[in-house]
């Protein structure tokens, strides 16, 4: 954890997490300018969130330069640090996105018509998958892909889900999971919705074996 925190300094003295931040805290502003449907704000925002979080990876992993990243990784106790890092990056981008689109807008009380319990369940776990899918996307498009090829995998990849929504939305990753949450109003947790998280879930786990494959692969 001290190694993601040491990264996540290093950057932000760089100043290059400006523009995503900002961008972020514009995504918020628009989901939620007032009262907002919370179905149609979270099935909106999980289409979205994980094309900031990959961003957000990206920018990170290249405000680092490489001979900081090894000094930092072996100080913090070499291989398994580094992987260690990476995981909480994933995860505490996923906590963050699920606290900026669902927690805030709750104890805001912008939220119309007020979500049941169920309603924030659904909305919660779709954001947190949503946005730890573009936190591993955006680590597997790591160095040595140069930011412009990594920016256009991202929208490359999010098309390609969009494609696939028509087809099953359940293998259609976030986007999927975005369709669900706009259609399960009636029920909050529904099958399609249950299934497509547990997918994007699985994306999440296989971007992030990739990801360490090719970092060995590469030595």
């Amino acid at each position: 954890m001290r190694l993601a925190h040491q990264r996540l300094r290093l950057a932000a003295h760089s100043r290059v997490l400006l523009v995503p931040v900002v961008a972020v805290f514009f995504l918020v502003g628009a989901l939620f300018s007032g009262d907002t449907d919370p179905h149609e704000a979270w099935a909106t925002g999980c289409s979205a969130v994980g094309a900031f979080a990959a961003w957000i990876v990206v920018v990170i992993g290249r405000a680092v330069p490489p001979q900081a990243e090894a000094m930092l990784a072996a100080r913090a106790g070499g291989l398994p640090a580094r992987r260690t890092a990476q995981l909480v990056v994933v995860l505490e981008l996923a906590v963050l996105f699920t606290f900026l689109l669902v927690a805030l807008p709750l104890l805001a009380g912008v939220l119309r018509p007020a979500p049941t319990a169920l309603d924030v369940v659904a909305g919660g776990l779709g954001t947190f998958v949503s946005a730890a899918f573009g936190a591993a996307l955006g680590l597997a498009l790591g160095r040595p892909v140069r930011s412009g090829m990594a920016f256009a995998a991202v929208v490359a990849v999010y098309v390609g889900l969009a494609a696939v929504v028509p087809v099953s939305s359940a293998i259609a990753g976030p986007v999927g999971v975005s369709r669900e949450l706009s259609v399960s109003t009636g029920t909050s947790l529904s099958a399609g919705l249950l299934l497509a998280m547990a997918v994007t879930a699985v994306y999440v786990v296989a971007l992030v074996v990739l990801q360490r494959a090719a970092s060995r692969w590469r030595g």
